[in-house]
């Protein structure tokens, strides 16, 4: 049967059983903003999320905005739905988050002096790949 698409932070808001209205005023954001997070017209930043996790009572959301957030990386994060304890998600977005900011870094050296072929490229994704499955 098909499954109506409801947006990551409109579930966590009806999970909750809050109106949109209701939410707003909580996060302390504009109506008008939330729904464009709930239509998919812009991303929350990480601090209204953080709120959301709070205020929604949903720590898998942080993980399912990291996926949204990270699309190209998504497929190398946890399904949050496939997650029994919090706490495997939280290791596991620390180390995702330590990666991102190890190859940020390698790429503004690459960068500088534009030494990197696309094999290159490629193999370091490899690398992180295979570093991120085996933790």
């Amino acid at each position: 049967m098909y499954e109506q698409y409801i947006n990551i932070y409109q579930k966590s808001r009806n999970a909750k059983g809050y109106t949109q209205e209701k939410a707003a005023e909580l996060l302390d954001i504009s109506l008008e903003s939330l729904k464009a997070y709930e239509n998919d017209r812009t991303i929350p930043k990480p601090e209204t999320v953080a709120r959301m996790i709070e205020i929604y009572g949903d720590p898998k959301l942080g993980i399912r905005h990291a996926r949204l957030a990270l699309a190209a990386l998504s497929e190398y994060l946890p399904d949050p739905e496939y997650i029994d304890n919090p706490y495997e998600a939280k290791v596991k977005l620390g180390w995702l988050a330590e990666w991102a900011s190890e190859e940020r870094d390698r790429i503004d050296g690459i960068l500088q002096d534009e030494t990197l072929t696309g094999e290159q490229r490629r193999e370091r994704f490899r690398e992180g790949k295979k570093k991120y499955a085996a933790s």
